[in-house]
């Protein structure tokens, strides 16, 4: 085509356009409908534009157009200790560990006359915890049940370990918006800059409810200025409804301390053919119709969203850099411990005034009583000195 452009943008600043309430037409639409333009170059929705002074050309591309929300926030470091394995792997590991009990409980039944059954419990959850026993078993049966155990936990607290690496050092997010029904649950409203997007909502005369509350939640930003993705990332308090290969280059943009800000709902509402739009009998619409199949022929329009369309991932990856443990990483350590330190004392506590309360009723007076009734007083203050001194050391004994 021998031709030299002349690019304008819509005065309004609306980029595509649409029919007001008032009868006029906005942004392209408008400027070809008043023929002050002769053709659109930005892809356009083929849809009814409420118009018969346009025409489109053939279409070249399809897209969806899909909901931008806010990412989920990141879980608490602490979550990460249970997020190693699933509920069910959990009370099979608390299950396992009651078994081993009782095969152990068994074997000692048979093997000995008596024994301590507390210290078997703790030997138990000793092996599983891999830490030194105890008391080291006697018999080889009881050895075999000792290896295999110590085998298992093995196996399960390097599998521990790993996964939790893997979660303190890759972020973890709260479940995400990944359908229209959450969203609608969400209460989000979806803010956008084109006014005929409202119009994604209205293909609800089936009685789906779920559409008739986005069309109600929907509110038109007629502030141009106003980015709505970057709204959406830093204040959260909205959705965004927006084309999905646009929304998706945008993404890579919208990355802010090793975090996601933006979320796309995989529910997209609706898909449109892309062309471009003319002004009605254009004479340059046959020649851009060729040039636009030349185009699709030879794979430069897919090429262009393949080498410029990165993966999320990816992105992540790029700006993902080698990650120091702080102690936000590993502060449910220092939480765990403390919780252990609070609970011996109250253990301590107890104990100590369990002691003191037995010491203040039973040993002292009752020998006192009996040395009393015999006329031993040397031997009362003896008796109440050995009594005395043996309770003092029982809290340590115990």
């Amino acid at each position: 085509m021998n031709f030299t452009p002349i690019i304008t943008e819509p005065p309004d600043g609306n980029r595509y356009g649409w029919r007001s309430p008032d009868g006029n037409f906005t942004g392209m639409l408008g400027e070809l409908i008043n023929s002050r333009a002769e053709m659109g170059f930005n892809s356009i929705f083929i849809k009814n534009y409420h118009t018969t002074d346009i025409t489109f050309t053939t279409a070249f591309d399809v897209d969806d157009v899909c909901l931008v929300v806010p990412k989920s926030d990141l879980k608490p470091e602490w979550q990460g200790i249970f997020l190693a394995f699933d509920e069910t792997t959990w009370l099979l590991i608390v299950f396992t560990y009651f078994v081993c009990v009782i095969v152990w409980y068994y074997i000692k039944s048979v093997i000995y006359d008596s024994f301590d059954h507390a210290l078997l419990v703790l030997n138990v959850f000793q092996a599983f915890i891999l830490a030194p026993l105890h008391q080291v078993p006697k018999y080889y049966s009881e050895k075999m049940i000792f290896l295999s155990i110590l085998l298992f936990t093995l196996v399960i607290s390097n599998s521990f370990q790993g996964s939790l690496v893997r979660l303190l050092t890759h972020p973890i997010y709260e479940p995400d918006i990944n359908s229209l029904a959450d969203l609608d649950e969400s209460g989000l409203p979806i803010r956008s800059t084109a006014n005929n997007l409202r119009e994604t909502f209205e293909t609800y005369d089936n009685g789906n409810a779920i559409y008739r509350n986005l069309f109600n939640k929907f509110v038109f930003t007629p502030d141009k200025s106003e980015n709505i993705l970057t709204r959406i990332s830093y204040r959260r308090d909205a959705a965004g409804i927006v084309r999905k290969n646009i929304a998706t280059q945008a993404m890579k943009n919208y990355i802010k301390d090793d975090k996601v800000l933006l979320h796309i709902v995989p529910e997209c509402p609706i898909s449109y053919n892309l062309a471009l739009m003319f002004k009605k009998q254009s004479l340059y619409i046959h020649v851009i119709n060729d040039i636009i199949l030349l185009l699709v022929q030879s794979g430069i329009l897919n090429s262009y969203y393949i080498t410029n369309t990165s993966s999320i991932i990816h992105v992540y990856n790029q700006h993902k850099h080698h990650q120091i443990f702080t102690i936000n990483n590993v502060y449910i350590a220092f939480i765990i411990l403390m919780l252990g330190y609070t609970l011996a004392l109250m253990v301590f506590l107890f104990e100590y005034c369990c002691v003191h309360i037995s010491n203040r009723r039973c040993p002292m007076y009752c020998t006192t009583c009996n040395a009393l009734e015999t006329g031993d007083t040397k031997a009362t203050n003896k008796d109440s000195l050995k009594s005395k001194d043996d309770n003092l050391y029982l809290p340590f004994i115990l």
